[in-house]
């Protein structure tokens, strides 16, 4: 049952730990340029985007009966968003906590599951 929904899950768990990993680490080499505006609120946008559509699009492929499936995908996003944001504020030196970083998180989780939504819509 567990390796079933490993299997289901495992672009949502392999964003999900890719967040992490660039959310916790001091000092990445693969940090995008710095000269473009707002760059690092764009990357928030996009990264929770990815893991709210795929989270999303993983649970009807888990067959999830549930009304609130949307709300789902939203949430989980943003709690961990926010949960990111107090692990860099609390315990991850020299990284901080930003208020407006969380805004992108949540951004990116709206339009994330709003494409999913409209797709599904619309194939369906």
């Amino acid at each position: 049952m567990f390796w079933r929904k490993a299997l289901i899950y495992k672009e949502s768990v392999i964003i999900g730990l890719l967040i992490t990993y660039f959310s916790l680490v001091a000092d990445s080499a693969l940090r995008l340029p710095e000269d473009v505006p707002f760059l690092d609120k764009w990357e928030h946008v996009v990264a929770y985007l990815c893991l709210s559509g795929a989270l999303t699009l993983n649970m009807w492929r888990d067959k999830v009966k549930s009304k609130y499936l949307w709300l789902l995908g939203a949430l989980v996003p943003v709690l961990y968003g926010g949960l990111m944001e107090i692990l860099q504020g609390t315990c991850c030196y020299p990284r901080t906590a930003s208020w407006w970083d969380w805004v992108a998180d949540i951004i990116g989780t709206t339009i994330g599951v709003s494409l999913v939504a409209g797709i599904w819509t619309w194939k369906h």
